[in-house]
């Protein structure tokens, strides 16, 4: 079996999407900030700042932020994560260059944006930024606009005042967006992990398929010499009424392998997704279960559709086709006594639960029945429900098997339905 090449990990557009939201929501509070520092503070704090450059920078700020946001909202390349934070630094520089510079404790909040571009860009650009920041706040510490304050004490108390502040904020920036990366992380590695499954599970059923293609090729001479030998027995007119009976199942097991292969050789190579023909659930099912009584004239095979189910479109093809027949051979092998077949609309979705009453699947292969690997046991799953789920899931839909009360199992196929 060829190896899966192994999957890249890019950076997916959903990490590019929640970078430019968190920026977007952070600026918008920086904006609200500034504003209150312009409008609120020195009023409240009997300090004199000078108004226009602050609120000029807030109004850049935002007029910023609408750009990214206009930029989100088309789909656009977004501005560059770099040319962001250094806008946000900036704007924060020239803020507390005309509210007291170095003495003014808000410069701390230079930290948090250069935390934030550690943990979103390269590393060059991440040292960059805390470069420019090193030299932002050189600069300050020499050259600023000194706040007004005549009373010293006042002073002492607005300075204390301000760091509480500074670190109020920089403690809620840094969990919220710590928190938000974070999770955003977990969401990339979980769906890593789905592709990498995928790729091996893919890597299975291409090989299989190959495998398949071989056996059909190799098997239509054999199945075409079987065929004419029963024919010729058929038509010997001394056998006995019991054998003539037990020819004609035989001939007819030997006509549904033939039709098997062909379907299979016809529907090679060609798109799934475009070859699907949208069939009337019951026209389906019942085509189905002929086909299945047919292969187990003994055994007891019910077929119950559900009449809000009867006309509903579902769209169906060989391997969807042969995946139910292999879930429903499974469960023939081990209660040929009594096997339903049930067919119920819940929203969007076909629910087929077929539903027997043999000894059950064991616990450990009912966990193990999710992976992308084929599931070795005695009770004879493995391969069949491999080629199975990969089937429904390319058809949009999903497996699941259940323990059934008292004893039995119930294998659920959720398809979706096509005329809703």
């Amino acid at each position: 079996m060829p190896s899966p090449a192994p999957f890249p990990p890019p950076r997916p557009l959903r990490r590019l999407r929640l970078d430019a939201d968190l920026l977007i929501a952070l600026r918008w509070g920086s904006v609200l900030a500034m504003a209150a520092i312009t409008l609120g503070f020195p009023r409240l704090l009997g300090i004199t700042i000078a108004p226009l450059p602050l609120l000029a920078t807030a109004t850049f700020l935002a007029l910023v932020n609408g750009a990214a946001m206009l930029l989100r909202h088309w789909d656009r390349e977004p501005i560059p994560a770099m040319t962001q934070l250094m806008v946000d630094l900036l704007s924060w520089s020239i803020v507390i260059y005309f509210s007291g510079g170095a003495t003014n404790p808000l410069i701390s909040l230079l930290l948090p944006v250069v935390a934030i571009g550690a943990a979103m860009l390269p590393t060059l650009q991440a040292w960059l930024l805390g470069a420019f920041s090193i030299l932002t706040y050189s600069f300050l510490w020499n050259f600023y606009q000194p706040l007004e304050v005549k009373d010293a004490t006042i002073a002492v108390q607005l300075h204390l005042l301000g760091m509480w502040l500074t670190f109020l904020a920089s403690v809620l920036i840094s969990v919220w967006f710590i928190t938000r990366m974070t999770a955003a992380i977990r969401i990339r590695d979980q769906a890593l992990a789905r592709a990498r499954e995928n790729e091996i599970r893919n890597g299975w059923v291409v090989s299989l398929g190959t495998l398949a293609a071989g056996a059909a090729h190799e098997l239509s001479t054999p199945l075409a010499t079987m065929k004419l030998v029963v024919d010729d027995l058929v038509e010997d007119a001394e056998l006995p009424p019991r054998t003539r009976q037990e020819l004609a199942g035989l001939k007819l097991q030997i006509d549904k392998c033939k039709s098997a292969l062909t379907r299979l050789t016809a529907e090679a190579g060609r798109p799934r997704a475009e070859e699907r023909r949208q069939r009337r659930v019951q026209d389906w099912l019942e085509e189905c279960a002929h086909g299945w009584r047919a292969l187990h004239p003994a055994a007891s095979i019910a077929l119950r559709i559900d009449a809000e189910a009867a006309g509903r479109l579902v769209a169906a093809d060989v391997a969807l086709e042969q995946a139910l027949h292999n879930l429903v051979d499974n469960g023939v092998r081990f209660s040929p006594e009594w096997l339903e077949v049930s067919a119920t609309v819940h929203g969007p979705w076909l629910h087929l639960v077929i539903a027997d009453q043999g000894p059950g699947i064991p616990e450990d292969v009912l966990a193990a029945a999710g992976q992308p690997l084929p599931v070795h046991s005695d009770s004879g799953l493995g391969i069949g429900l491999l080629l199975a789920r990969s089937a429904i899931q390319r058809c949009g839909g999903q497996l699941h098997l259940a323990p059934r009360q008292p004893r039995g199992t119930d294998v659920t196929l959720k398809l979706p339905l096509k005329d809703c």
